[in-house]
C-alpha cells in the first residue's frame, strides 16, 4: 500500500508507518499513496471532507514551503503536505518528553529542516523539558554539575561586585580608597595609564553591547520555546516544568546585568593592558557556562533537538486550523513583560557605564605599588616621614 513512497523513506531512520513503539499511541490516517506511472499519476482525496477548506489550507502551508516543493509534482506537494500534518498530529499528543523526542527524532525528516535555524538551548531549557530523568550514574553526575553551574551564576558576579567595590577579603594595598574620590575627573587619561583605560573603556562597551543583543535573542528564543511548551498536549506534558524554563530567562538576565557591572570594575582597576585582556576572557567564561555546548562538558549539542523544535514551532500554527487536537498558545505575559524590562536596563547599562568609566579615575584611588604599605598601614605622619628620611640616608645610591 505504500507504492513508491518507500523509496523516499531514509533507510538509517524507522519510519512512522513501520516504527514498533509507536503501538499505543493514538491512531492517525495515514494518507494513502498512489502509483505513480511515467505519464501519469494516480492521486487520492484528502483527509478532510471539506475539499475547499483542504485546498486553501494547503494554499497557506504551500507559500511557506515554496523554495522546497518547486522541485515537486502536486501530488508529491500534496503528499508531502499531509505527511507533515499528520507528523504535527502525533508529536503535539505526545504523552511524555521522551516520547516527545523519539517522534521528533522518527516523524520529521530531514529534508524539512532545510533552511530552519535551530532554537539555542541551555541547562535550563533542557531540564525544564525533562526535570526527573531516570537514576544513573551519568545522569546524576550531569543534574550535578547543572547544580554546581547555577550556584556558580547566581553567586559568583554578584560576589565579584561586592568583593570589588567595598574591598572584602582583599589584601589592604589592593583596595579601592573611595574615600580618596572628590568627583568625576580626567586624571587617569593625562598619566602612563591612559593606554591601559582606553581599552578597558572600549572592551566595557562591547561587553555591554554583546550582553544587550545576546539578551535580545535569548529572549526572542524564550519565547518560541514557551509558545512550544504550552502547545505540546496543551500544557499537559508530562514530566516538565515550566518553572525551571522561567527560571532559566531569569537566570540570563541576572548573569549578563552583573558582568556588565562585574567588567566596569575589574577593567577600571586593572594596571595593565594585560590583565584588561585576561579578565574580559574569565568574565566571557562565565557568561556562556550554561550553554549547551559551552567549554563544560555537562551537555553536548546532540542532547537537545533544537532543529526539530525549530520545525515544530513553524508547523504548528500552519496546521493548527485544520487539526482539532492541535492547538495555539500565547507565552506568558509576566515572563515577556519581565524580559523587555530587563531589556531596557540593559540598553541603559550599555551606554552609562562605558561614560562612568571614563570620567572616574579608579586608577587614582588605588595607592602606588611602591609606597601602599607605608601609606596604609602608618597613621602617623610625622614617624612616616622619619622613615622615609633614615632611609634616604642610610640606603646607597643604587638601592635608592
Amino acid at each position: 500500500p505504500l507504492g513508491p513512497l518507500r523509496s523516499h523513506m531514509p533507510k538509517q531512520r524507522n519510519h512512522p508507518f513501520n516504527a514498533p513503539y509507536l503501538a499505543g499511541f493514538r491512531e492517525v490516517a495515514w494518507p494513502p499513496c498512489g502509483e505513480r506511472s511515467q505519464g501519469s499519476q494516480k492521486g487520492y482525496e484528502p483527509l478532510h471532507e471539506n475539499n475547499n477548506k483542504s485546498n486553501i489550507d494547503f494554499q497557506y502551508v504551500q507559500t511557506q514551503q515554496l523554495s522546497r516543493w518547486q522541485i515537486m509534482s502536486p501530488d508529491e506537494q500534496q503528499r508531502d503536505f499531509e505527511m507533515q500534518k499528520n507528523a504535527v498530529s502525533v508529536i503535539v499528543g505526545a504523552a511524555n518528553t521522551i516520547q516527545l523526542f523519539e517522534l521528533m527524532d522518527q516523524l520529521i525528516e530531514d529534508d524539512w529542516l532545510g533552511g530552519l535555524e535551530e532554537l539555542p538551548g541551555d541547562i535550563y531549557r533542557m531540564v525544564a523539558f525533562n526535570p526527573l530523568p531516570q537514576s544513573t550514574a551519568l545522569v546524576v553526575t550531569r543534574r550535578l554539575g547543572f547544580l554546581i553551574i547555577v550556584a556558580i551564576q547566581l553567586i559568583g558576579p554578584p560576589l565579584v561586585f561586592y568583593q570589588i567595590m567595598l574591598g572584602y577579603s582583599i589584601p589592604d594595598p589592593d583596595q579601592i580608597r573611595w574615600e580618596n574620590f572628590h568627583g568625576p575627573s580626567l586624571s587617569d587619561w593625562y598619566s602612563d595609564f591612559w593606554s591601559t583605560k582606553l581599552m578597558a573603556v572600549l572592551f566595557l562597551f562591547s561587553f555591554c553591547i554583546n550582553g544587550l543583543f545576546v539578551h535580545i535573542d535569548s529572549a526572542s528564543s524564550w519565547v518560541k520555546i514557551d509558545v512550544l511548551f504550552r502547545e505540546l498536549n496543551h500544557c499537559r506534558l508530562k514530566n516538565t516544568s515550566e518553572i525551571l524554563l522561567k527560571m532559566g530567562a531569569f537566570m540570563n538576565l541576572w548573569v549578563i546585568i552583573w558582568l556588565c557591572l562585574d567588567t566596569f570594575v575589574v577593567l577600571g582597576t586593572a594596571q595593565t593592558l594585560k590583565a584588561v585582556l585576561l579578565d574580559s576572557l574569565g568574565l566571557m567564561f562565565l557568561y556562556n557556562l550554561d550553554d549547551i555546548g559551552a567549554d563544560l562538558g555537562f551537555v553536548n549539542e546532540d542532547d537537545w533537538p533544537g532543529l526539530q523544535l525549530a520545525w515544530l514551532h513553524k508547523r504548528i500554527p500552519a496546521y493548527a486550523p485544520m487539526l482539532d487536537d492541535v492547538k495555539e498558545f500565547q507565552a506568558d505575559r509576566c515572563c515577556q513583560g519581565f524580559l523587555i524590562v530587563g531589556q531596557i536596563l540593559l540598553m541603559i547599562l550599555a551606554f552609562s557605564l562605558p561614560v562612568l568609566l571614563v570620567f572616574t579615575p579608579l586608577q587614582e584611588l588605588i595607592p602606588d605599588p611602591l609606597y601602599e604599605e607605608s601609606i596604609v598601614r602608618q597613621l602617623d605622619f610625622q614617624k612616616l616621614v622619619k622613615e622615609i628620611v633614615a632611609n634616604v640616608t642610610l640606603k646607597g645610591s643604587l638601592e635608592l
